[in-house]
């Protein structure tokens, strides 16, 4: 949320964060956390879902898929900061 703020003078105004069904994402001290981002004004409203027990990952498997067969298949990208810059 930093980097967004400092990329663009402002926190964002919407979060959208969909997490995986397991307990380890949907407990109190998330929660709590979003409530802090909202409270401390860091974001207007969050909108948090949770995927349903034995969902599977067929969408956002294709999306990767469809970005190694592209791309990565041929090149190494090995760090984020190397994917932002386009060093690879």
């Amino acid at each position: 949320m930093e980097e967004w703020k400092n990329r663009n003078g402002y926190y964002p105004t919407e979060i959208y964060l969909q997490a995986d069904g397991g307990c380890e994402n949907a407990n109190k001290y998330l929660l709590a956390l979003l409530e802090l981002l909202v409270t401390k004004k860091m974001a207007r409203v969050i909108f948090y879902t949770r995927l349903p027990v034995g969902h599977t990952h067929e969408d956002i498997d294709a999306a990767f898929g469809t970005v190694w067969r592209c791309w990565f298949r041929f090149q190494a990208c090995e760090t984020f900061k190397m994917y932002q810059d386009g060093n690879y």
